[in-house]
């Protein structure tokens, strides 16, 4: 369900609609729901250990590019202008290395 396109758009449509029964003093601004995908957030994550990219900034680069939230985060992290290219950080590559060890000697281990 959280993987269908629009998601964001379809809660955050709630979550101003119930917003809108607690007023706030205006020098306070509540930003669009930000919802996230697990996987879009480890690949957030991942570039943010590998080139020191600020993922709050990214989050509210989305809600001031798209306040209806109708853009998908993949995209925003794509059309960054000063996008880092993607690379694997060195705890990726301990974590991958590990659990592809772990993987080989379960699958590939002798029978005898």
């Amino acid at each position: 369900m959280l993987r269908t396109p629009f998601i964001n758009y379809f809660l955050n449509q709630r979550f101003q609609t119930e917003r809108l029964q607690f007023p706030t003093k205006g020098n306070l601004e509540v930003l669009p729901l930000n919802v996230v995908q697990v996987t879009d957030l480890e690949r957030l994550v991942e570039m943010a250990e590998a080139t020191d990219l600020d993922v709050l900034h990214i989050l509210h680069h989305r809600c001031r590019l798209s306040a209806d939230m109708l853009l998908e985060l993949p995209d925003v992290i794509d059309s960054l202008p000063d996008k880092m290219p993607e690379r694997t950080s060195e705890r990726f590559d301990e974590i991958f290395e590990k659990s592809n060890n772990e993987m080989c000697a379960i699958l590939f281990r002798d029978p005898s």
